[in-house]
C-alpha cells in the first residue's frame, strides 16, 4: 500500500511562537499529524520538519486529512522567511546522490502541475515554469539516437517529455529498441531551437499538455538568465524618460515576507515599491532607506524575491546616497512606505 502523500501550501497564515500555520490542499494520499516531512521549494530548497497539528478550514483539530481535501497545518521550529506559497510538503525520501545531496523526482512540479490544472491560480503557474526551467529533470523517449515524435493537429512536429519516467516507458512510443533520455531545460532549448524540423516540447502530452514552442523556450530562457543573474548593477541614462506608478499586482506574501526581513535589519529605515517604466520595458522598483552594507543586503533581497516575481523583473535602489538621492525622491512622490520602522 502507497502511504506516500503530497499537501501543496497555497497561504501562510501566521507565525506564533515558532509555530508556522499553513493553508493548503491535500494533492495525494493521507497526511497525519507528528509525521516526519520535508518541505521542497523552490531553487531546489529541502527542509525537514514535522507536523505539529492539522486543522480544517474551521479550526478544528483532526488527526488526518485526505485527498482534496483543504487544511492547515502546524509546524514548530521553523521560520516563515523559508517558506513560500507553492512549497510542497511530502513525507516521499528523496534519492540520495553520490555527492551526498538529495534528489525529488519532480515531485514540486507535479504537484504544481496537478494544482494549474484544478485552479487558475497566476502565482503557481510563475511556480510552475520556474520550476520547469531551474530544477526539472523531463524524461525524453529516443530510438537509437533520434527522439520519438508526435505531431498536432497542424501537422507540427513537438517532442514529448515527461516528468515521471514510468510514464515515459508505459507510452506506446517506448519500444523495445527504445531508452530513456534525462532532459534538463538548457537540454530542450539546444536540442529545437536550431532544428527546423522541431517546433519545441510537450510535457506531459497525455496529462498536463503543457506545450513549448520555440518563442516560448526562448522567452523562458531569457526568464532563467534573469533568475541566474539575480542582483546585476544598471546605470540609467539622466535624460530617459522613467514614469513611475503606483503598484497594482505584487502579492501580498511577498509584502509580509520582505516586512519581515527588514524588521530584523536596525539598518533599514523604510521602504517603498512601485512600478517603473522605461525603454518600452516595465519593472518593479523597490526604494530602500538604508544606512549601510547594501550590496549584500540587496543580494538577500533577490533571494527572497526570485520565487514570486517570475515575469516581471525586480529593480532595487538605496534611498538617500548621493548619487540616488534626486531620482528617489522623483520615484516615491505620492507613494506611501510599505515599510517603516
Amino acid at each position: 500500500m502507497d502511504n506516500n502523500y503530497i499537501f501543496i501550501a497555497t497561504k501562510m497564515i501566521d507565525n506564533i511562537r515558532d509555530n508556522i500555520i499553513i493553508e493548503g490542499i491535500v494533492e495525494r494520499g493521507t497526511i497525519k499529524v507528528k509525521d516526519s516531512v520535508y518541505i521542497l521549494g523552490p531553487r531546489n530548497s529541502i527542509i525537514k520538519t514535522n507536523i505539529k497539528s492539522i486543522k480544517t478550514p474551521q479550526n478544528k483539530l483532526v488527526k488526518s486529512a485526505s485527498k482534496d481535501e483543504n487544511i492547515k497545518i502546524i509546524l514548530s521550529n521553523i521560520s516563515n522567511e523559508n517558506l513560500y506559497k507553492g512549497d510542497i510538503i511530502t513525507n516521499i525520501k528523496p534519492i540520495i546522490l553520490s555527492d551526498g545531496s538529495y534528489y525529488f523526482e519532480n515531485i514540486r512540479l507535479n504537484a504544481l502541475l496537478n494544482y494549474m490544472e484544478k485552479f487558475h491560480d497566476h502565482e503557481i503557474i510563475n511556480f510552475a515554469f520556474d520550476e520547469i526551467i531551474m530544477n526539472a529533470h523531463l524524461f525524453a523517449i529516443i530510438d537509437d539516437i533520434n527522439f520519438k515524435i508526435i505531431k498536432n493537429s497542424q501537422n507540427k512536429f513537438f517532442i514529448p517529455v515527461y516528468t515521471n519516467i514510468e510514464n515515459a516507458k508505459n507510452n506506446s512510443l517506448f519500444k523495445d529498441n527504445c531508452k530513456i533520455q534525462v532532459m534538463t531545460f538548457d537540454d530542450m532549448k539546444e536540442t529545437i531551437l536550431d532544428n527546423e524540423f522541431l517546433e519545441g516540447f510537450v510535457i506531459n502530452p497525455s496529462t498536463h499538455q503543457i506545450t513549448l514552442d520555440k518563442e516560448s523556450v526562448n522567452r523562458l530562457s531569457i526568464q532563467k538568465e534573469n533568475i541566474v543573474n539575480t542582483y546585476t548593477t544598471e546605470e540609467i541614462d539622466p535624460n530617459t524618460d522613467i514614469i513611475f506608478e503606483e503598484i497594482t499586482d505584487i502579492p501580498n506574501e511577498l509584502i509580509d515576507k520582505l516586512i519581515s526581513y527588514f524588521i530584523k535589519k536596525d539598518y533599514i529605515n523604510k521602504c517603498w515599491i512601485l512600478d517603473m517604466k522605461y525603454n518600452n520595458t516595465k519593472s518593479h522598483l523597490l526604494v530602500v532607506d538604508i544606512d549601510n552594507n547594501i550590496d549584500n543586503t540587496f543580494y538577500e533581497i533577490s533571494q527572497i524575491v526570485n520565487p514570486y516575481l517570475v515575469n516581471t523583473p525586480l529593480d532595487m535602489i538605496a534611498y538617500n546616497t548621493k548619487d540616488t538621492l534626486e531620482f528617489s525622491k522623483k520615484a516615491i512622490k505620492n507613494i506611501i512606505p510599505f515599510y517603516e520602522r
